[in-house]
């Protein structure tokens, strides 16, 4: 069955109603998020300068705002289902080292802290899913979820979440505090958020797309895991035998 005829149209409907209610509570958890450990360093590169950005303590708030899910047949046996986001809310606190060079010299390294409030616009996440499920008794599970059914899971038509891809359209970033580096001018902390304000949010959109897709495709694996417990205990399953 191709996906784009009538009968794969129909198929990817099915599939979309089994998966958005686990996409859903997969969000739900990831309302606010805690990035604990550090984020992988960034580096940065231009006309005579470098620069490393440490960022730690990283927080990403509005992941539970969906606001529409389409699906798509990829190759036979895959589908990826995309999810469009509201605005989230990310804080941090960027650490940056700067050289500065020229005619073959470079100048010692200028260091400054940054905690900043990055807001990300036109968010999309995109999962891929093990779909080898196009056989007579996944169209009858579909089939009978819509049309009133009890909802399956999606193990039991045989979906598998098998990546997850994040994307942003926009990120904007402010300044919430700075400070120099130990021993350092206070002048020069200013300075270095006039010059690295645009990078910090093109890094930081870079890592966070990073952190979003792991954290979603972490929050699936959870809530099938959470789902199929739940649906065994409505069905005695797990009362003792």
């Amino acid at each position: 069955v191709s996906w784009t005829s009538p009968a794969g149209r129909v198929l990817l409907a099915g599939l979309g109603a089994v998966l958005r209610p686990l996409l859903a509570r997969a969000a739900k958890e990831l309302a606010y998020v805690e990035y604990n450990q550090n984020l992988a360093p960034r580096e940065y590169s231009a006309a005579g300068f470098r620069a490393r950005l440490d960022i730690c303590n990283a927080t990403l708030e509005g992941m539970d705002s969906l606001r529409g899910v389409s699906l798509e047949g990829d190759d036979k046996d895959h589908v990826n289902m995309t999810s469009a986001m509201g605005t989230l809310t990310s804080t941090a606190v960027v650490d940056a080292a700067v050289n500065f060079r020229g005619a073959g010299l470079e100048s010692p390294t200028m260091r400054a802290r940054f905690v900043v409030v990055c807001r990300l616009d036109g968010l999309k996440v995109t999962t891929r899913w093990h779909c080898p499920l196009r056989t007579q008794a996944a169209r009858e599970l579909i089939g009978g979820y819509r049309d009133g059914g009890e909802a399956p899971t999606p193990a039991a038509v045989g979906l598998k979440v098998t990546g997850a891809r994040a994307a942003v359209g926009r990120a904007r970033v402010s300044l919430q505090s700075k400070s120099p580096g130990r021993g350092a001018d206070p002048e020069q902390a200013g300075f270095l958020w006039r010059l690295l304000n645009d990078v910090i949010a093109d890094q930081l959109k870079e890592a966070l797309e990073e952190e979003v897709a792991a954290s979603v495709l972490e929050g699936i694996q959870e809530a099938e895991k959470a789902w199929a417990v739940a649906l065994k205990t409505a069905r005695g399953d797990g009362a003792g035998g």
